[in-house]
């Protein structure tokens, strides 16, 4: 049985001295540093390609827990959201409508007006809540 050794290993025939070793050992190195450059480069491209993916992920994370962060917002939000909103613009809708646009209107204008947060409003809204106590 005869073996074919052209399919076997890498097939350094070229090298026959300690030089040569020397000299496809850099060559490989180099080789070695391009192919890294060119990794590291692929990954920050996939990552700049996530990247809006992953900022619209905290932006719906921050929707969500906007009341929870500031809950003084999240209430006058929540009042006008039900009175303004399922009373007049809903008037006629159905319920289904009724029960979800609300939630969303409050989440999304209490994390509008949480990053606004402008201290008159949050004066106002102190303000309205200290009348509204007694």
């Amino acid at each position: 049985m005869t073996r074919n050794n052209k399919n076997r290993g890498i097939g350094f025939k070229h090298i026959k001295s300690q030089k040569d070793i020397a000299m496809e050992r850099l060559k490989l190195k180099m080789e070695l540093s391009q192919n890294k450059a060119a990794l590291s480069q692929s990954i920050t491209s996939l990552k700049e390609e996530f990247n809006p993916i992953a900022n619209i992920v905290g932006t719906v994370q921050n929707v969500a827990h906007a009341d929870a962060n500031h809950p003084l917002i999240g209430l006058g939000m929540s009042f006008i959201s039900d009175k303004l909103v399922k009373n007049v613009f809903l008037k006629e809708s159905g319920w289904l409508k009724k029960m979800i646009v609300p939630v969303l209107v409050k989440k999304i204008s209490t994390y509008a007006v949480a990053n606004i947060k402008s201290e008159g409003l949050a004066n106002a809204l102190h303000k309205a809540a200290n009348i509204l106590r007694k």
